[in-house]
């Protein structure tokens, strides 16, 4: 799995999300697994630490700042906006 967003829902139908840091699905058929190399809750999420992240990250690509490790800048921009993604859906879920 790609750095993203995920929407997990219990047999209750209780949902919870998370941004998750890359990993690994399985699919069977009576259970799915998702296996993280990392998660955060989205309750968890600082929205104006993402937003701080993302801005940065544009802005430095935007720049082409000496030394600017491209790989990465691309995985920290595409992290910041999951966690702004689920902050927003929660936000509309809540209200």
């Amino acid at each position: 799995l790609a750095p993203g967003h995920i929407w997990l829902v219990d047999d209750q139908g209780h949902e919870d999300g998370f941004v998750i840091f890359g990993g690994m699905l399985e699919v069977q058929p009576n259970i799915t697994i998702v296996l993280a190399d990392a998660a955060l809750r989205a309750g968890d999420i600082d929205e104006a630490a993402a937003q701080a992240a993302k801005r940065n990250t544009e802005h430095a690509i935007a720049q082409k700042e000496q030394g600017l490790d491209y790989k990465k800048a691309h995985k920290d921009l595409t992290l910041a906006r999951a966690q702004l993604t689920i902050v927003r859906k929660l936000k509309s879920l809540n209200k």
